[in-house]
């Protein structure tokens, strides 16, 4: 299973319960390790600045990395509670031109892998041709990039036509509850997926933190319920993890319950730690056997 993943590489400030850690973050970290960790073949195209390139690079450990220049490395300050980890309890945002322009080169390239990633933070860090050039059934697209702009040192939601622009063009879209309410203008996660579905034929995942997730495919509508942590350590890159796991599972079982519940565990396991994900598929099979869960 060969993966691309473009998007900025991020300088993640992270605070839990006044525990302060800086990382490196962004979809393409996060989810780029966690597949790499269960079993794909990942080549992650990072913008970020290029004096950081050693550090992204270290941090991207045993993943290629074809490094795309930025004015500057977007960095994020975060606050989460560990009484409520679904909730960021403040965030700061510096932002910097980090953008993947259309080339047909990288085009070539991107068709390929199996599926490509895309992991924008902000509105202008993907080139939308990019959407159109690379061939159905490849695209994977995930948080609230595509309708995120700058204010300040703050990011605001607008123009969810952005996202609706390409959603013909997606295979599956990851938002949480809040996103696809604000991208269909609907106050029901139903509502907003049923509109969502007249847009585009994407398998469209919506994550709802520690309540579960729902999975909207192949014409169903499947609850995947959440696992409790052993500990709570550090939310960030919970809902990347999430559809990395997913996306893995794709190839490993049949069933949109057994994708959504592999991604679940993978989720968990992500929370209890900080960094990204470093199981393999053995850890989240043993950790769902003792949940009582075999999967098919």
């Amino acid at each position: 299973m060969r993966i691309a993943l473009l998007g900025p590489v991020v300088k993640d400030k992270i605070t839990v319960d006044r525990a302060t850690t800086v990382q490196v973050g962004g979809i393409p970290y996060y989810a780029g390790v966690a597949l790499k960790n269960l079993g794909a073949d990942v080549t992650v195209f990072a913008t970020y600045y290029s004096e950081d390139d050693a550090w992204v690079r270290k941090n991207f450990k045993y993943i290629e990395v074809v490094h795309i220049p930025a004015e500057q490395t977007i960095e994020f300050e975060r606050v989460y509670s560990s009484e409520n980890p679904d909730v960021c309890v403040s965030v700061v945002a510096r932002y910097a031109k980090n953008r993947i322009e259309f080339s047909p080169e990288l085009v070539r390239s991107l068709n390929s892998f199996n599926y490509v990633i895309f992991g924008p933070m902000f509105y202008n860090n993907i080139s939308p041709h990019l959407f159109t050039a690379i061939h159905k059934g490849k695209i994977v697209l995930g948080n609230f990039g595509m309708f995120s702009y700058p204010k300040g040192e703050s990011l605001v939601w607008k123009n969810p036509e952005n996202l609706i622009h390409v959603a013909p063009h997606l295979s599956y879209l990851f938002l949480n509850d809040k996103e696809i309410m604000f991208v269909a203008q609907k106050k029901s996660i139903d509502e907003a997926a049923r509109f969502m579905q007249t847009k585009t034929d994407a398998a469209i995942i919506v994550t709802l933190g520690s309540k579960g997730s729902v999975v909207f495919m192949n014409g169903g509508r499947y609850v995947i319920s959440a696992f409790s942590p052993e500990k709570i350590i550090d939310p960030t890159g919970m809902g990347d993890t999430y559809l990395a796991a997913f996306i893995r599972a794709t190839n490993l079982y049949s069933s949109s319950v057994s994708q959504g519940t592999f991604a679940a565990m993978a989720a968990t396991m992500k929370l209890e730690r900080r960094g990204a994900f470093n199981g393999n598929i053995e850890n989240v099979l043993t950790r769902l056997a003792g949940s009582g869960i075999l999967l098919k």
